[in-house]
Formats: C-alpha cells, structure tokens, sequence
C-alpha cells in the first residue's frame, strides 16, 4: 500500500512539474537516416541522444563511427549497429549550476558517420 502511495506522490509531483521539451534536429543521407534529440529538463539541465539507422542497399554495416556535432557540443565514438541497422546513441546530459542553457532551435547539427571505408556527412535541420 506504501508503495502504491508513493507512486502516485510521484506520478503526481512530474505530471505537475511539466513535460519537458524535446527538439527533433533531423537528416537524411543516401545511406544514413538520422534524428538527434535534445531534452530540456530544466533551465540547467538538458538530455541528448541520436537515433542512427542505415537505409544503403550494400549490406548493413556491422560497425560504425559517428561524430555529432552541434554549437555547444560534440560527441563522437564507435559502436555496433543491431541487425535492424539502428542504433541509439548518446543519452548524455549537460547541466550548469549557476547558468541557463540556451538552446539554438535553429542550428543545424552535423553527423558525421564512417564505415567500412567510406563517410557520410548528413545536416540535421530542425
């Protein structure tokens, strides 16, 4: 019973702090199809990720290395694509304690994804 109280409490408490935003910055290459996410939790507080999914006719490529690149930050790394040829990366926050972040809606994000030999620069437009 204590349990479900709680999570009512808690269900509750978010509902009424509000949805967060979230920003689509989308891409498509000829063999890449890219959605880069940005989740403004709170004025300090913001979460990204990027959902990376091969649409090329040669086979799905096994691994990958990716660059994604906004005003404010970068990330990059290499990683296995699932049998699907998706992958999700990121999940990183940045939070500031005596700052706002400030979000360019506007920006375009650059991805930069490498395999097997060859590149694919693709820009994500809001």
């Amino acid at each position: 019973m204590k349990k479900a109280l709680l999570l009512i409490f808690m269900s509750l408490t978010l509902n009424a702090c509000g949805q967060p935003e979230i920003i689509y910055f989308e891409g498509n290459g000829d063999h890449w199809e890219i959605t880069h996410t940005v989740e403004l939790l709170s004025e300090q507080m913001e979460q990204s990720k990027t959902f990376v999914k091969y649409i090329g006719e040669e086979p799905t490529p096994e691994m990958i290395d990716y660059t994604i690149e906004t005003s404010t930050s970068k990330s990059k790394g290499q990683t296995t694509l699932k049998s699907d040829g998706t992958v999700v990366v990121g999940g990183s926050g940045r939070m500031c304690d005596s700052c706002t972040l400030h979000i360019d809606r506007n920006q375009v994000v650059n991805a930069t994804i490498s395999w097997d030999g060859n590149v694919e620069v693709i820009e994500l437009n809001p």
